[in-house]
């Protein structure tokens, strides 16, 4: 058995333990194939969180950041989240994404799943 895969996951997948999905913070547009959260804001180091499609779980998505609409940075979301991988049922957790804030300018920053140009957050202008 690979040591990747928890009993927890095995145990949804084998419908003795329900999805933990409802524990998990609710998607930012609930009508979307998109869900993702952004762990924290842009006063730290870096901007990390998750994100995937439910129509295609293990395709990796580019996290582009822009700032009044100009791209400034962007990430594969392909770091492992142990989180997710307990969290959601129909992803393998290989979701994460992580930008540094080091030189992002001032204005209204937009994390976007580029592939489908949907939004996984919004933060205020930064000062």
């Amino acid at each position: 058995m690979s040591p990747s895969i928890g009993l927890g996951r095995i145990l949804r997948r084998l419908n003795i333990l329900p999805p933990r999905a409802q524990n998990l913070p609710p998607s930012r547009y609930p009508d979307s194939h998109v869900v993702g959260w952004v762990d924290n804001s842009r006063e730290a180091e870096r901007i990390s969180g998750w994100a995937f499609s439910t129509l295609s779980p293990r395709r990796r998505l580019t996290i582009v950041a822009t700032v009044d609409g100009a791209v400034v940075a962007k990430d594969l979301a392909d770091r492992y989240r142990a989180d997710v991988d307990r969290g959601f049922g129909e992803s393998d957790g290989y979701c994460g994404f992580s930008i540094s804030t080091a030189r992002l300018p001032a204005g209204r920053l937009r994390l976007v799943a580029a592939e489908f140009d949907i939004e996984i957050s919004a933060a205020p202008e930064a000062s």
